[in-house]
């Protein structure tokens, strides 16, 4: 993460935002892997070594720098250290306006690439440069959005689709805007967030669609895009197909891996989801959303009735983080079919605790499977374990 050194909290989404766009351009060269936001993200706020960070990431190399935004003027530094033995291999400062920084990014892209990897391609640059934003507005509402879908609860999915509604009416044609807002509806729904409403189902699918209208070759678009379409569009073929061709385009996003890896597991193969999800976790296993992985490791070992795994990889995800419902369905479930009656029905209890008056119905509202018994798996063994119907 660069650092922000405007002196304003406040602006943090700014300089983070950055450095998100920067990784998005990186990880489209299939000659190396880049590891994602969430993972680097950690090491945020922190005085680390960076031979340190290089070991613990494993990764050869490292960019790092700072923003300073003053109003519309805009400084930004940045250096690519060699992780082996800390040795600086270049850096660079601009100076500018705020309307510059896409040709900062492209410039600092170009310049990492052509010590990372001897053959520029910038067709995959020209490609991020289709998709700029015409309104520079629009982009700094996106940038505050996406804390809050990477965050998604209810108050912060809300406060997303505020901000990404608001970036899409300036900009109707900045596809990453549109796709962000799918998948904040597509959270909302399948969720159940409080407040969920027709509305709210239409408007994910119609997004997506508008997305990849624009788009078909950044990867990340067309994933989330893809998702939506599957999950509540309830269009699996589709959105399969899409997730597949989105892996193609960047198979070193652990983001698109974990997407696609949820969408076999909802539509696809079980065995292909699986090697989805444990290709993501190896390419990034610090994610902030490593529990997404590991819950749907345990989703599908549930699917195949290998409950003792299932409740080992539930056990690893809630580890990780305690408060996602879908761990503690998993949890509530295998404990059941396992005939740890006494176990389930603690668990169900804190499912309550965290999610009061939930019901499998509620639940089930949100789910699209292809195959019914892939989630009723999960539906029965909390009935079991005395969850209600309404």
């Amino acid at each position: 993460p660069f650092v922000n050194l405007g002196g304003d909290p406040e602006q943090d989404y700014f300089a983070d935002g950055i450095v998100d766009d920067i990784i998005t351009a990186l990880s489209r060269f299939k000659t190396f892997a880049v590891t994602s936001r969430n993972s680097s993200f950690v090491y945020k706020g922190r005085a680390v070594d960076v031979r340190e960070v290089a070991r613990e990431l494993g990764v050869r190399y490292l960019l790092e720098g700072s923003v300073r935004r003053a109003g519309n003027s805009l400084r930004i530094n940045a250096q690519l250290v060699d992780g082996a033995d800390a040795v600086q291999l270049w850096a660079q400062s601009y100076d500018g306006e705020r309307s510059d920084i896409f040709d900062f990014q492209d410039r600092i892209t170009e310049s990492v690439v052509g010590l990372v990897e001897p053959n520029i391609r910038r067709a995959e640059i020209e490609h991020s440069r289709r998709e700029r934003p015409e309104s520079m507005d629009a982009y700094d509402l996106y940038l505050r959005a996406l804390p809050d879908v990477y965050r998604s609860s209810p108050d912060s999915v809300t406060r997303a689709i505020d901000h990404l509604e608001k970036a899409i009416a300036l900009d109707p044609g900045f596809a990453p805007a549109l796709a962000a807002a799918a998948e904040a509806y597509l959270l909302r729904v399948v969720f159940q967030f409080d407040g969920v409403s027709d509305t709210d189902v239409r408007r994910g699918p119609m997004l997506a669609r508008a997305a990849l209208e624009l788009t078909r070759d950044d990867a990340v678009v067309v994933a989330y895009s893809a998702f939506c379409l599957l999950h509540v569009a309830r269009e699996h073929e589709t959105g399969i197909s899409l997730l597949r061709l989105a892996v193609s385009e960047n198979p070193n996003s652990a983001e698109v891996l974990t997407l696609a890896g949820i969408g076999s597991l909802v539509a696809g193969d079980l065995a292909e989801s699986a090697d989805l999800l444990q290709r993501s976790l190896r390419l990034d296993p610090n994610s902030a959303s490593v529990h997404w992985q590991m819950t749907g490791v345990a989703h599908i070992r549930m699917a195949e009735a290998r409950f003792e795994e299932a409740l080992d990889w539930a056990q690893r995800s809630l580890a990780v983080n305690s408060s996602y419902e879908p761990t503690h369905w998993i949890l509530t479930a295998a404990n059941t079919h396992l005939g740890r009656m006494d176990e389930a029905r603690r668990c169900l209890a804190v499912l309550k605790t965290l999610s009061p008056g939930t019901t499998l119905a509620r639940i089930s509202r949100g789910q699209q499977f292809r195959d019914p018994h892939r989630f009723n798996v999960l539906l029965e063994g909390m009935r079991l374990a005395g969850l209600a119907e309404k």
